[in-house]
């Protein structure tokens, strides 16, 4: 099953979580790729989402690797957080939290 097809079947998944990985994390990954990929994708994209967060919030390089303005970062951050844990929470527990 391809990331689009594992996104579809998990009921906990919503539309604006498709988007997000359509929009934010799927120019990132193979286009076939499988849960444990885009698992990987999106562990990635928080590490590198929290490396660029300080006191005055995302950092504005952060922010355009991943071609997201500086208002949606905190949004896309949380809710990369909260996919994790929808699809695999083992992993969530080991890596995120």
């Amino acid at each position: 099953m391809n990331y689009k097809e594992i996104l579809t079947s998990n009921k906990k998944v919503t539309e604006a979580d498709r988007k997000f990985v359509d929009a934010v994390i799927a120019p990132r990954i193979n286009k076939e790729a499988d849960k444990d990929e885009l698992i990987s994708a999106l562990t990635n994209f928080i590490y590198i989402m929290q490396s660029g967060y300080g006191y005055m919030g995302f950092s504005e390089s952060v922010c355009r690797r991943y071609d997201i303005t500086k208002g949606k970062a905190q949004q896309y951050f949380d809710r990369a957080r909260y996919l994790v844990s929808k699809l695999d929470q083992d992993a969530y527990m080991r890596y995120i939290d």
